[in-house]
């Protein structure tokens, strides 16, 4: 996440690790379980966004659908 925050903002993503290091240790210890919860199902949702995105691609969405299930090695 450190690192995908870095292409999207330029800061380092040693910096972003700290940030969401501080970030997730005060959510873990200020907000009520049932708080994280319903913030982790979400994420969990979001997931799914990059399953949407690879088989929107058209013809090469056909392609990664087979390679998820049917990995190729090349020697």
């Amino acid at each position: 996440m450190a690192d995908a925050s870095e292409l999207f903002t330029g800061v380092n993503s040693h910096l972003w690790v700290l940030i969401f290091g501080i970030g997730i240790a005060w959510a873990t210890v200020r907000l009520p379980y049932a708080s994280i919860a319903r913030i982790l199902k979400w994420l969990a949702l979001f997931l799914f966004a990059y399953v949407v995105t690879a088989v929107s691609w058209g013809r090469t969405g056909g392609r990664f659908l087979r390679a998820t299930f049917f990995p190729t090695v090349r020697c």
